[in-house]
């Protein structure tokens, strides 16, 4: 009997790596073409002699491609709640520089909608720098800034976030068409809607909200949730921060000359390319971890790396840690389609931070605004 049950338990264990395993490659296989298909499409929407009919088309791909993107983080990371492998990754940031950047996000999805977005940022200093987890932080606030535009057809959306000792408080206030006192406890259960059946006027999958729910329990925060029908939403949770730090961030760099990617994909070189070209900025390549070692080594004008992980003759993770032994200050940020928080922890203390493909172009704008 007790051989029987360490059987059984070898063979749970096994299966629970096979999914594991199964979700890693294929959140990777397709954010790789996602990354060529998103960007390509940003690129031709920015030309000029594309037809008005045409940029329609190319708005279409790029949108129904980050719904797909959108539905498989969803899948994943609700798997990775229920399996009890998402784990915290704290990190230094700018939290005002996060707060904008979703700002400028949902701002211009609002004004599409002809929805009125107000943000009310009150914190005790100017950029100010917080230790939390980022990724996840990011993620409860897209959810919810996600779920006040889908839900609010006419009206506003106001995103208010403010400091009270070694708490952040946030809430997202929207005039939208509220939710019934009967669903507000199960709203927040995996696949549970608003709607349901049919006939729904309004898509998803119901996992954001047991998302923003887990992440916020994870992080020791507290949620609430008021709501009237045709009336509006008001979500609001706190969460702990671990300190303060000082104000001065993001110095520029006059001697900036170059950047490096190492990225064996020709359609993501290419892509992210065509996005730093405006800049003037000179780009160099560098097909292989080694090549970007190589390169390191022997051009001191590099002020700043992109860097894939996977790649062949030497991947990305070993190419940073020998590029930082003989260049420590160097800003190395990854680029990956590797996108589950048990993948991106082992990049803790080798990158200054990553991206995940598919990669926008604010993103690297910002980046550029960072480092250079």
């Amino acid at each position: 009997m007790f051989e029987e049950l360490i059987v059984a338990k070898d063979k749970a264990e096994e299966s629970s790596r096979l999914k594991t395993d199964f979700l890693q490659y294929m959140s990777h296989e397709v954010r790789t073409p996602l990354n060529a298909i998103i960007g390509f499409s940003q690129i031709l929407d920015n030309l000029p002699e594309l037809q008005e009919k045409h940029k329609k088309y190319t708005t279409i791909i790029k949108e129904s491609s980050i719904k797909l993107l959108n539905i498989i983080n969803d899948v994943i990371e609700i798997s990775q709640i229920s399996s009890k492998h998402s784990k915290l990754r704290l990190s230094e940031f700018d939290l005002e520089s996060l707060i904008h950047e979703l700002k400028n996000k949902y701002e211009n999805q609002a004004k599409d909608k002809d929805i009125y977005f107000h943000l009310d940022l009150q914190l005790v200093k100017p950029h100010l720098i917080i230790r939390t987890d980022k990724e996840k932080l990011t993620r409860i606030l897209e959810h919810l800034l996600d779920n006040s535009l889908k839900f609010t057809p006419v009206g506003s959306i106001l995103l208010s976030c403010s400091q009270e000792g070694k708490k952040l408080l946030f809430s997202i206030v929207d005039s939208g068409i509220g939710i019934d006192k009967s669903m507000q406890e199960a709203i927040f259960e995996p696949f549970r809607q608003v709607e349901s059946g049919k006939t729904r006027s309004y898509g998803g999958n119901g996992l954001g909200l047991s998302i923003v729910k887990e992440y916020i329990s994870l992080l020791k925060g507290d949620l609430s949730l008021q709501s009237e029908i045709n009336k509006g939403t008001k979500i609001s949770f706190s969460i702990p921060i671990d300190d303060e730090y000082g104000t001065d961030i993001g110095q520029e760099n006059e001697d900036a000359i170059s950047i490096l990617i190492a990225e064996d994909e020709e359609s993501n070189f290419i892509y992210l390319q065509e996005i730093l070209r405006p800049s003037r900025i000179k780009v160099i390549r560098a097909k292989n971890g080694q090549e970007a070692l190589d390169t390191c080594r022997n051009n001191e004008n590099i002020s700043l790396i992109i860097m894939d992980i996977k790649m062949p003759v030497m991947d990305g993770i070993t190419s940073a840690k020998l590029i930082k032994e003989f260049r420590p200050d160097m800003p190395i940020v990854a680029q990956t389609a590797f996108a589950l928080p048990s993948e991106v922890k082992q990049y803790a203390g080798i990158f200054n931070e990553y991206l995940t493909k598919p990669i926008l172009q604010y993103q690297i704008t910002n980046l550029i605004n960072k480092y250079l």
